[in-house]
C-alpha cells in the first residue's frame, strides 16, 4: 500500500525528511506484523524494545535510535536503502518470519505455503 494512501489506517502527511523516515518506518513495521501475525509484544520481545515502543514507533511518535534500527535489521523485520536518491525502508517477507500459529486470511500474502518456525528457537 502507498505510504501517502489516505486510507491507510495510519496516515501522517509527512512535512520533513526525518517525518518522512518516521513514516516509512512506521509502514514497514506494520506490514511486517501483519505478515507474520506477531503482536507488538511478541515483537517487542524479538528485538528487545517494550511493545509500548513498538507502538510508538508504529504510529511515528519516535524517532528510532541507531540501536533499534540495527535490531530490526538484525532480526531480519525491515531492509534499509539509502540512495541519492532517497531512503527506503521494507518490510521483510519471508516465510522463515512468519509466526508458527499464524493463520493467514484466505487469499492473502502466503495462504497458499506452510508456516516454518523461526530458525534457531520458537516464537
Amino acid at each position: 500500500m502507498d505510504l501517502n494512501d489516505p486510507k491507510r489506517k495510519r496516515y501522517y502527511p509527512p512535512r520533513r525528511p526525518t517525518e518522512v523516515f518516521m513514516a516509512k518506518l512506521a509502514a514497514a513495521i506494520q506490514d511486517y506484523r501483519e505478515w507474520t501475525g506477531l503482536s507488538q509484544r511478541e515483537l517487542g520481545e524479538r528485538i528487545g524494545l517494550e511493545h509500548s515502543s513498538v507502538s510508538k514507533l508504529e504510529k511515528g511518535q519516535r524517532m528510532p535510535s541507531m540501536w533499534i534500527l540495527e535490531n530490526l535489521a538484525r532480526a531480519g523485520v525491515i531492509t534499509i536503502f539509502i540512495s541519492k536518491s532517497g531512503t527506503q525502508i521494507k518490510a521483510v517477507k519471508s516465510e522463515q518470519n512468519k509466526s508458527p500459529d499464524h493463520q493467514p486470511a484466505p487469499g492473502g500474502p502466503g495462504a497458499s505455503s506452510g508456516v516454518r518456525p523461526l530458525p534457531g528457537g520458537s516464537a
